[in-house]
This record gives structure tokens, sequence and C-alpha cells, in this order.
């Protein structure tokens, strides 16, 4: 057992963690996706953990049709998503298809974000809160695709306004029956999103 290793909760197929260190008989550990830092004598930890499998991997990665919704957004109703089990400190990382993120900019839903076709990217922009800058998307969006080449890049003065910026770009997600969908991961590993129910059909109106 060495850092870096990757265990599932026998009694949880889908309690992935990773180890962080082995001192002295103790493995310290914590949620793959990142969390608080757990420690357990060595015997604890491989009576209720077992090593990771392709198998378990192929399974923990595969993605599924759900909804998703973050409680920063005006509109907190769901937007659907391709999920996995895989989590970000136990928040859900969701994958979106273009039609469902412009619609959901488009209610509220995800706030600060903009399509631009050209670079088949998301750009979302923040101003600490504040609300953000009058400006030309014409002119600033080639300018942030071509800032965002330099890896190091986060932020960009956007109408007079050094801003955060975030892209996500588009990629081909394969599925489990062999077909491929467009997804973008627009705050995946980022954002507070939580995996929500199916919303509830809308009520015909009376006759």
């Amino acid at each position: 057992m060495k850092k870096g290793d990757i265990y599932i909760r026998r009694n949880d197929p889908d309690g992935v963690v990773s180890v962080a260190e082995v001192v002295g008989g103790q493995v310290r550990y914590a949620p793959e996706g990142g969390g608080f830092v757990h420690i357990a004598p060595m015997a604890k930890f491989e009576g209720d953990f077992r090593p990771q499998t392709d198998k378990d991997r192929a399974r923990l990665r595969t993605a599924e049709k759900g909804w998703v919704a973050g409680d920063w957004a005006e509109d907190e109703s769901p937007i659907p998503a391709w999920l996995t089990k895989e989590l970000w400190n136990g928040f859900a990382m969701p994958a979106f298809e273009k039609d469902d993120l412009i619609e959901a900019i488009a209610k509220g839903k995800i706030l600060d974000t903009f399509h631009y076709a050209a670079a088949d990217v998301f750009i979302t922009l923040s101003n600490c809160g504040e609300p953000l800058p009058a400006f030309d998307p014409d002119a600033e969006f080639p300018r942030i695709v071509e800032a965002a080449a330099d890896p190091m890049f986060s932020e960009l003065e956007i109408g007079g306004v050094n801003l955060q910026v975030d892209i996500w770009p588009g990629r081909n997600m394969a599925l489990a029956d062999g077909s491929s969908v467009r997804v973008y991961d627009v705050g995946a590993g980022y954002w507070t999103w939580s995996r929500e129910e199916a919303p509830e059909p809308a009520a015909s109106p009376a006759p």
C-alpha cells in the first residue's frame, strides 16, 4: 500500500478513498474526490476497504443521465446532466449537453456564463460577487480563448475590471452503449453541484 492507491469501502461500493500516507502502521486517507482526512490502523483499514479493481473503475466512471442543481442560482430547479459516481468534496461532477446549458443559463440556473460557439466553449466570468461590467462579447471572447492557452491563466481585465475567468471546453464522452455525446464540464470539480430528483411533470392546464 502506498500514497495514491485507491480503495473501495467493503460495505459501500460507491465509497472510494485515496491513500494519503502510510506511517507507523497508520493509514491516512480521504475521499477520492477530496474531503476530510481520516486515520485508521492498517488492520482496521484493510478490514473496511479493498483495493479498487478495473471493474470498479469502469463502473464508477460510467455516466448516466440525471439531474443537478446549485444553491447559488436564481432558479434552483434541477438541470439535466450526465453523472458518474465520481465526486468532488462530496459534490456531483456533472457534464452537460449544450442545449441544456443554454436553457439553464437563460433561466438563471447558471450565472455569468456564456456560450462562445466559435471555440466550442462555455465561459464563466466572476467579479467577486459584484455585477459584471459591460463588455463586447465579440471582442472579449476571442481574447479570453487566446489568453487561456497559458496554463496559468485565471483572470483578465475586461471592461476595466479584473475578472476571474473559467473556460469549459466541449469534449466527446463515451457512453455505456458505445455511442458518445458532446458535453461540457461546467463547474465540475469547482462548484457545489448537488444531485437532485427528476422534477415533477408540469401540470396540464385545466380545460
